[in-house]
């Protein structure tokens, strides 16, 4: 071990000070940032091979130092440091996170769908290739196979897609098979529902009612924060918090979209948007009514109104993240009440569907809370150290 880190040590020295030289640049201004990647080339995660060094030789001046720059800010952040992570890298046997269970009961539930409903049509093979085919195996690749997943790129990968099927993927594939089982849509019963309970339609008429364009203006844009509220949290929890978060919100998280997603499929309402008559934009605020209109008539998959998964995942994303970091809790109260609001207001959901997706936000935070907790402490196992074991306990304290 001792001679292959000074191997190390000395084919890092070769590369950071014989070949500067040969640029005509002095050891004397080689960056600090140099120095420090020279003193940790053995201790980085993954650590510096020696085709690593080869290959730096090759770089240019700016090259080597955007290379060492990336480095040593993956080996920082890339995730953060934790005890369960290095379980769940060096685990002896088969290993899968909450996640991957979730992952999997949704294979099942979507691909029989595909076997009976399949139409020959680029949209469903490429749909079926890509979320039934080639992420699945290649989570499995990273699970099953040992080396490979205590391989830092893996993990990223894994990550990547997670984070992928979390922040639209889910959604897009949804849309593809409603469309390909062609079920019919449920807008007349909602909408006869809800004239029961309120005497009107409130899709329709509270926008009416409060005829307020700077309350419409702040209502759209708390609505278009839902798309910041999808990705900048569980990035966030990825970045900087220990990996126990980071797992459990994206377990609430997909938790509450697989809910969704079954119900959009068997239960299908395009909305009030499609159905009733939506006030123009002009008419409901200054500028982000029509960003959001926009996005609406462009990116919405018809027959994922009920229930609201803006709802649901901003009210995952809101209770998970404050429990999980104990901070953030202004800037939700400032946007998720109104965020709600606007799902109705702008004559996007029903009030049924609001209801249920906040229903199905807070028991999702809580059974994905609970869920990977006892999931996470069956690791608390044997993981390999330096040649010997030794009973890692899982923290959930920041590192």
């Amino acid at each position: 071990m001792e001679a292959s880190t000074s191997h190390a040590h000395k084919c890092m020295r070769t590369v950071l000070y014989e070949n500067q030289v040969d640029v005509h640049t002095s050891p004397d201004e080689i960056s600090s940032w140099t120095r420090r990647f020279e003193s940790r080339a053995t201790e980085l995660r993954p650590p510096a091979t020696s085709e690593e060094l080869q290959f730096r030789e090759w770089l240019p001046i700016t090259g080597r130092k955007a290379w060492d720059f990336a480095r040593l800010t993956m080996d920082q952040y890339l995730p953060c440091r934790s005890e369960y992570l290095l379980a769940e890298q060096q685990h002896e046997s088969f290993y899968c996170s909450p996640v991957d269970v979730i992952c999997m009961l949704t294979a099942l539930g979507f691909t029989p769908l595909y076997f009976t409903y399949f139409k020959l049509t680029v949209e469903c093979f490429g749909t079926f290739l890509l979320f039934r085919v080639l992420i699945p195996s290649m989570l499995a690749c990273i699970r099953l196979y040992r080396p490979l997943r205590g391989k830092q790129l893996s993990l990223f990968a894994a990550d990547a897609a997670l984070v992928f099927m979390l922040c639209g993927g889910l959604y897009l594939e949804v849309g593809v098979i409603i469309r390909m089982c062609n079920f019919a849509f449920y807008d007349t019963q909602l909408q006869r529902m809800e004239e029961e309970m309120f005497g009107c339609q409130p899709a329709t008429e509270f926008s009416r009612v409060c005829d307020y364009k700077v309350i419409g203006e702040y209502l759209h844009w708390c609505y278009f924060s839902f798309y910041v509220i999808l990705i900048l949290p569980i990035a966030t929890l990825w970045w900087r918090y220990p990996r126990e978060s980071f797992i459990t919100l994206a377990t609430a998280q997909l938790l509450a979209m697989t809910s969704c997603s079954f119900t959009w499929i068997y239960y299908p309402a395009k909305g009030p948007y499609w159905t009733l008559d939506p006030r123009p934009a002009e008419q409901v605020g200054y500028f982000m009514s029509y960003i959001v209109q926009f996005f609406v008539e462009g990116g919405s998959s018809l027959g994922t109104a009920c229930p609201s998964s803006h709802c649901a995942v901003a009210c995952v994303v809101c209770i998970t993240t404050v429990w999980e970091t104990g901070r953030f809790h202004v800037p939700f109260i400032l946007i998720v009440p109104g965020l709600w609001l606007a799902t109705v207001y702008g004559g996007f959901h029903y009030v049924i569907d609001s209801f249920i997706g906040i229903g199905l936000g807070v028991c999702s935070s809580v059974i994905a809370k609970i869920f990977t907790r006892l999931w996470i402490a069956r690791f608390q196992h044997l993981v390999e150290v330096e040649g010997s074991t030794q009973i890692i306990p899982v923290t959930h304290d920041r590192v």
